[in-house]
């Protein structure tokens, strides 16, 4: 390869490079009153709850969650996991995680303290400003439509939910 082609591809390599490893699952954690509960809810009914919580390891950022849903209904059941997949971790003002479907989806809301959350790779070094904030759950704003005529057929909307957790 000559030297414009090894540059060419350092180019094209560098940013993806910074991407290698977010996301790669790298164990579990019991739920604890040290998570953060957030989301949001569907007006037809239905609420959707992420728990997030930043963890050191071997220097980087790992953030652990778990997400469930009560009352879902049978026009949002398919729209759900891409709203949580859509759905970001903010860590000290930073966009820390994106993708949040890999996190463990559980049944329900009853018992949550103790279940198990996965726990991801951000991708990031640990930074000395993440050690006393609290993650943010932010989700997106989305309107679902089963036809051309009526309008929205349902709307989820991101924001404040009832805790979860029964601190």
């Amino acid at each position: 390869m000559n030297r414009l082609g090894q540059i060419a591809l350092l180019a094209l390599a560098s940013p993806l490079a910074a991407c290698v490893g977010a996301g790669v699952p790298v164990g579990e954690r019991a739920i604890d009153p040290d998570f953060v509960v957030g989301g949001g809810s569907w007006d037809t009914g239905g609420v959707v709850f992420v728990m997030a919580r930043a963890e050191r390891d071997a220097g980087q950022l790992v953030i652990c969650g778990a997400w469930t849903v009560v009352s879902e209904s049978s026009v949002t059941i398919f729209d759900t996991p891409d709203i949580v997949e859509a759905g970001s971790i903010l860590l000290a003002g930073d966009n820390v995680l994106h993708g949040l479907k890999r996190f463990t989806r559980l049944d329900g809301t009853e018992n949550l303290r103790g279940q198990t959350a996965a726990c991801l790779r951000s991708g990031r070094p640990w930074r000395p400003e993440y050690e006393n904030a609290a993650p943010e759950v932010r989700l997106v704003r989305r309107a679902i439509d089963f036809d051309d005529f009526s309008g929205p057929t349902a709307i989820f909307t991101p924001g404040p939910v009832p805790d979860i957790l029964a601190r």
